[in-house]
């Protein structure tokens, strides 16, 4: 009887230790590595429009991203103060932001054949916690999270996080499959500051490249006056 309750107590035990084992397994790929993930899946899909709360003077940004070609996307941005076009090059190792120009206003053109002024990796492979990388100027970037649960205003989102660490700010960068950004949390340590801008609304779109003062406020007014 003893020898029937002693193996029966030993079977139990070599059951949950490989129902731990399994369980810490899943844990691990699900939380610290998407080695399957190609880069690029974490780019738009589509031209969209996205509209966040958050940003200059709490009044909320646009951002319209446009895919250009195979490996260029073109966002321009937009909020209350001022204009921004960014442009990024995709390859299989990287997202690295290659042109930045802000403006009074307009966006005029496609600007992805101009010569690039910067040289910033976003986001790099491979796609794990713990993968970091810095810029010439020394800022630290770090994927700190992957199938990160995020909360906006546009809905719940499992999401990629990058950190951002440089001087006396930190910034958290949430990306999601497809649509891209959809929330960043800047921390400063002067003032124990933090600013957070969160997706609200995101909309399928045609080309917007070439945006006049007009089309631009009336964007604003669109998507912003009730942010």
């Amino acid at each position: 009887m003893f020898k029937h309750i002693k193996f029966i107590a030993i079977l139990l035990i070599l059951t949950l230790a490989m129902s731990l084992s399994a369980c810490l397994e899943d844990i691990v790929d699900s939380n610290t590595s998407l080695t399957n993930i190609k880069i690029e899946e974490y780019l738009p899909k589509n031209n969209l429009l996205k509209a966040f709360n958050g940003g200059f003077e709490n009044s909320g940004t646009i951002h319209i991203i446009n895919k250009i070609d195979s490996d260029k996307y073109q966002t321009n941005i937009i909020n209350y103060g001022n204009t921004v076009v960014r442009v990024y090059k995709v390859t299989n190792q990287y997202i690295k932001l290659v042109y930045n120009e802000s403006g009074s206003g307009v966006f005029d053109k496609n600007y992805s054949d101009e010569t690039a002024n910067k040289n910033i990796i976003v986001l790099k492979t491979p796609i794990a916690i713990g993968t970091s990388w810095k810029s010439k100027d020394g800022t630290k970037y770090e994927i700190t999270g992957v199938n990160k649960k995020v909360t906006t205003p546009s809905g719940d989102y499992i999401t990629l996080e990058i950190t951002t660490i440089r001087d006396n700010y930190q910034i958290k960068n949430y990306y999601v499959k497809e649509i891209g950004l959809v929330k960043r949390v800047r921390n400063y340590e002067y003032g124990d500051l933090t600013l957070v801008e969160s997706l609200v609304k995101v909309e399928k779109l045609h080309s917007k490249i070439e945006l006049n003062n007009e089309q631009i406020n009336k964007l604003i007014d669109k998507y912003l006056g009730d942010i």
